[in-house]
């Protein structure tokens, strides 16, 4: 049997000991000779690649890295980014449509008459437990979901004792308003368990809505400020474990409208002298300001201990905007809490001015001190600077209630150049804004007393309180042209322009009843735009120079607009003659000053 053999190129059969492929003609020896020179290609590259690994890495490291592509900076959204996630929307809408099913249920039933007041309450409990129990156990896999649920069921508590009370009658106010502390307390602890201060905020505002949910009309001043002082207090102490801003907000808001209730609900002018329920509410004022302003300071000083104040809620998406608003938080504590029991204490009270205003007096020098005291002893600038802003309000109103007319202007005035003082050393904007406002204050004030139709006959002109204290206003405002930082043109300008106006008033005013006023007034004019340009010119004030030469264009067209018709001809020749000369003297000699050349070296 002839023995055949396959080619291994096209697997044709062929003659036992043929070497090329009759078929395809493949030459056999030279693909086994191809097939070993690839083999040992193969070994020396592998073997070339072990040899230049290490000159590689060392390549690797020494060479710089390649120029980065620019990426564009990320763009905060405008919304959470979870508001676009189908389930965010889902869970809440789901919970909320299932409340107004449990409603619709009750009033079908009431039109129908298949359930009787009490099993329509106990649907609304049962709801309620179920929603709580299974939020409850969905607290790990999915905690948004689960809070939602909780907050659900919490909301459905709060509506069946509500509806038990007020609407069915079938439980005692005392049984009632129980239930609804029992609901608020299992809220909050929820929320210190979950983590959730969802939890804590619905809870929050329903332990705050209770006493108007449940309100009989007694008018039960001291039962309602025990109450909510009590409940404020407990917020609060939440806040101080968990940092929540939120939380703190509602309970400080909610603890000053509880208050302003209770005022409203009473007779406040028969609480100007002291009766119960005005010492409750004087009581729950100062307990709501000291609550409310030692906490944040308190938990500043233990910030070590206690987790970092945060919002709760938006942190992430609110970003930057969100961090500086928790930085702003112990100001707007300090300065809000003081200002709203200080005015809520007045309106209740009421009395005379003048011990109102040596209270707010007493009250700028002690948050003064504290203000120094956190800065000197604890170094948190922040803190002391939100102190002493609200010393400064107290300090304005003291001077409104103790002072009249020319002396409290003068006070503003002086206040206002203390902020701007303030402002130059500390930098802050607000305590920079809060200068120029006073300051615009003052302005508009000084502007309508220089504009007054000027003094009675009686009074002598310039030597009199009102013109010194107005002059000196008028050198006040000079002064904050140097406060104010050489880098704010813009502001040095305005203020600068507007002493020099002022001054002009001033003349005007004072000058004009005399006899010969009109003249008086120009004469004054020149001395004051001559004393400029010299000190313009001496100094090398350019802005103050441009006045200068100002005024005295002015000073020109008041001469033939008003002094023209209403001077003497005597006064006409003097003035023209002698401005006209001056003029010419100055003319002469400006070059010489500004240390220019001659025209004619031009």
């Amino acid at each position: 049997m002839t023995s055949i053999q396959l080619c291994p190129t096209c697997g044709n059969e062929n003659p036992a000991g043929s070497i090329t492929c009759q078929q395809c003609g493949a030459n056999w020896a030279q693909a086994a000779q191809i097939a070993a020179l690839t083999e040992r290609v193969v070994a020396l590259e592998r073997l070339l690649a072990v040899q230049q690994a290490p000159q590689q890495e060392e390549t690797a490291v020494s060479a710089p890295p390649p120029p980065s592509t620019p990426h564009a900076l990320p763009t905060k959204p405008l919304l959470p980014p979870e508001i676009w996630q189908s389930d965010f929307w889902l869970n809440k809408v789901g919970i909320g449509l299932l409340l107004l099913a449990l409603a619709f249920l009750f009033n079908y039933a009431v039109d129908q008459g298949w359930l009787t007041p009490a099993v329509r309450v106990g649907m609304g409990l049962l709801l309620g437990t179920i929603l709580l129990v299974f939020g409850f156990r969905l607290r790990q896999r999915r905690p948004a979901f689960g809070q939602v649920l909780a907050g659900g069921g919490i909301a459905a508590y709060y509506l069946s004792g509500f509806a038990a009370f007020q609407l069915y009658n079938l439980v005692a106010h005392p049984v009632a308003f129980g239930f609804m502390c029992l609901v608020t307390l299992l809220a909050l602890l929820l929320a210190l368990r979950q983590e959730a201060v969802t939890l804590a905020l619905i809870g929050g505002m329903g332990g705050l809505a209770t006493p108007f949910l449940l309100n009989t009309g007694s008018g039960n001043v001291i039962a309602l400020i025990i109450y909510s002082t009590i409940l404020t207090a407990g917020l609060a102490a939440v806040y101080l474990l968990r940092g929540w801003l939120l939380l703190q907000w509602l309970a400080n808001l909610g603890s000053w409208l509880i208050i302003l209730a209770a005022m409203l609900g009473e007779d406040v002018s028969q609480l100007e002298r002291l009766t119960p329920a005005g010492t409750a509410v004087q009581a729950a004022i100062l307990i709501t300001l000291l609550l409310f302003w030692l906490l944040p300071v308190a938990r500043q000083l233990a910030a070590n201990k206690l987790p970092a104040p945060h919002l709760g809620l938006g942190d992430g998406w609110l970003g930057s905007f969100g961090q500086r608003l928790t930085a702003t938080h112990p100001q707007l504590a300090t300065w809000g809490n003081w200002l709203l029991g200080w005015l809520l204490s007045l309106i209740l009270w009421g009395g005379e001015p003048e011990t109102w205003g040596w209270v707010a007096m007493a009250t700028a020098v002690f948050l003064t001190l504290t203000a120094y005291a956190l800065f000197r002893l604890f170094a948190h600038a922040d803190f002391s600077y939100g102190h002493g802003i609200t010393a400064v309000f107290f300090l304005i109103f003291a001077l409104i209630l103790l002072l009249e007319d020319d002396w409290l202007l003068l006070s503003l005035a002086v206040v206002a150049v203390g902020l701007h003082g303030a402002t130059r050393w500390l930098g802050r904007p607000t305590l920079r804004f809060l200068a120029h406002l006073l300051s615009l204050i003052v302005a508009f004030w000084l502007l309508a007393r220089l504009t007054d139709g000027g003094l009675g006959r009686e009074e002598t002109a310039v030597f009199n309180l009102t013109a010194l204290i107005d002059l000196t206003i008028i050198a006040l405002a000079a002064v904050i042209t140097f406060i104010v930082p050489t880098t704010a043109t813009y502001t040095r300008t305005i203020y600068r322009l507007s002493a020099h106006v002022a001054l002009l008033l001033w003349f005007v005013r004072e000058l004009s009843p005399l006899d010969g006023g009109q003249g008086l007034v120009t004469v004054a004019w020149g001395i004051y735009a001559i004393a400029l340009l010299l000190l313009a010119l001496r100094y090398r004030q350019q802005q103050v120079r441009l006045i200068a030469l100002g005024t005295l264009f002015l000073l020109v067209g008041k001469l033939f607009l008003v002094d023209l018709a209403a001077l003497e001809t005597i006064w006409r020749i003097l003035l023209f003659a002698g401005f006209g000369g001056l003029f010419l003297l100055i003319s002469y000699h400006y070059r010489a000053w500004l240390g220019l050349g001659e025209e004619g070296d031009r």
